[in-house]
């Protein structure tokens, strides 16, 4: 299965090769297989120990979606929401009837401040998806929409962080509360344009 799009001869091939992975099994009706997950000071670390898709629909979305983009980040973004989405199926396939799962970006981006609705008995949990290839990243950003959606939905938000060489993601709750008490997560603003605002020279004050 090939990706036709206007990537970058690198970008292009990072992509193929991680898609050819994801689709070594493609029609083989398995999903995503997970071995192990545990406990890094209470948040979930889990061990992504092989890919394969379980469904030739989402991954035709995800190939078609990347298709027109030239953006690396944005491909990684949806590679990793893919990861995510069928890390849920596989987590909840004895279950099915009592859960459903929207990739809220599966055909085109929802700009919602989140990726994924879980709901479980009733109950919706909203998952924020943030992916990387750097194994030691793990900083990302995160928009006003996404902020305020924490802040409202304190015990419901989730931001699963996907390490996607290393095949491994972590699960973060409770992310207002891990703030507040700085409790393995801390925030920082960045300027990303400091010649744009009015400079004051410490001269000027003499």
């Amino acid at each position: 299965m090939s990706v036709e799009s206007n990537l970058s001869t690198e970008e292009d091939r990072l992509v193929k090769d991680f898609f050819e992975e994801l689709t070594t099994k493609f029609g083989s009706g398995k999903r995503l297989s997970f071995k192990g997950t545990y406990l890094l000071h209470n948040i979930q670390l889990i061990d992504i120990s092989s890919i394969s898709t379980s469904s030739s629909t989402q991954t035709k979305n995800s190939l078609s979606r990347i298709a027109g983009y030239d953006d690396l980040d944005l491909i990684t973004g949806i590679i990793g929401e893919q990861i995510v989405y069928e890390y849920l199926l596989n987590e909840h396939d004895h279950q099915s009837n009592l859960v459903s799962i929207k990739w809220e970006n599966e055909h085109e981006e929802s700009h919602l401040p989140y990726d994924i609705l879980l709901i479980i008995n009733g109950k919706k949990h909203y998952i924020e998806v943030k992916s990387t290839r750097t194994f030691n990243q793990h900083s990302f950003p995160l928009s006003i929409n996404q902020i305020e959606a924490f802040l409202q939905h304190e015990e419901d938000y989730f931001i699963y962080r996907v390490y996607i060489d290393e095949k491994k993601l972590i699960i973060l709750d409770k992310v207002r509360w891990r703030l507040k008490h700085k409790q393995q997560l801390s925030c920082f603003l960045t300027i990303e344009s400091p010649s744009s605002y009015q400079t004051l020279h410490m001269e000027d004050l003499d």
